[in-house]
């Protein structure tokens, strides 16, 4: 199992294949993304926003902001500027992002790429 380095983001300027794999294979979700902690310490969040995002079920461990390895349990591509922290909401549970990397390094316009993954801490 590879480990990958989160907070890689890759920013590519050519043909939009994401998009077009967007079009075709893509899921609706929502994306919560966090806005700071309430005076009891729990994360608050923006209003939802739907987005759309390709999924994968696929374990791999992969190295968080800290360096601490943590087990994806699954992972999905997506252009939104989301960030470790956010959450997901994808047929209907909530996933919080663990990491967020650029890989696998695919093409698309001038947007930028992100793999989020989803998971918990190994140990």
């Amino acid at each position: 199992m590879d480990i990958l380095r989160g907070a890689d983001l890759l920013t590519v300027q050519s043909a939009g294949l994401l998009d077009d794999y967007l079009d075709i294979g893509g899921e609706a979700a929502t994306w919560k993304q966090a806005t700071g902690t309430n005076e009891y310490g729990r994360s608050t969040f923006a209003d939802p926003v739907d987005i759309i995002l390709i999924w994968f079920q696929e374990q791999h461990k992969i190295l968080d902001e800290r360096g601490e390895e943590i087990t994806s349990d699954a992972f999905a591509l997506l252009v939104e500027a989301v960030a470790v922290g956010d959450i997901i909401r994808y047929q209907g549970r909530d996933y919080p992002i663990l990491s967020v990397t650029s890989e696998p390094p695919l093409v698309t316009g001038n947007s930028t790429i992100r793999t989020a993954s989803f998971g918990t801490k190994v140990g």
